[in-house]
């Protein structure tokens, strides 16, 4: 209940004093839509990438592999949820998730969707 009161104050820091929330994650799954029909979620995986929330710059950065920038378009925060409605470097539009309760971040596209599971650094 600690950390999750934690996540939540941080979160509301981020949205009201346009602080950097940096995200560390543990794991990852994805699962793709092929032909109007889901696959099931894969094994999750271990994964240490770092996550930038910048609300003040409209941005969030996930530096996998390949880095993954993300321009905020529109968002909301109510109910330890950050739903962000993005736009990715290809043009190509997304919803972010960020949900302090389970600590997942979700990256949902039409045709596949990303989880990963974090903790906060700063």
């Amino acid at each position: 209940m600690k950390k999750l009161l934690t996540v939540f104050l941080l979160m509301l820091s981020v949205v009201s004093f346009g602080q950097i929330l940096k995200l560390r994650t543990t794991y990852y799954t994805y699962r793709v839509n092929q032909n109007s029909v889901w696959s099931d979620w894969e094994s999750w995986k271990k994964a240490s990438v770092l996550i930038s929330v910048n609300i003040s710059d409209q941005r969030i950065v996930v530096d996998s592999n390949t880095t993954q920038t993300y321009d905020i378009l529109d968002g909301i925060y109510k109910d330890g949820i950050g739903k962000y409605y993005c736009m990715d470097a290809n043009g190509r539009r997304c919803i972010i998730e960020i949900v302090n309760e389970n600590r997942k971040l979700y990256v949902r596209y039409n045709d596949w969707e990303h989880v990963y599971e974090f903790f906060v650094i700063k």
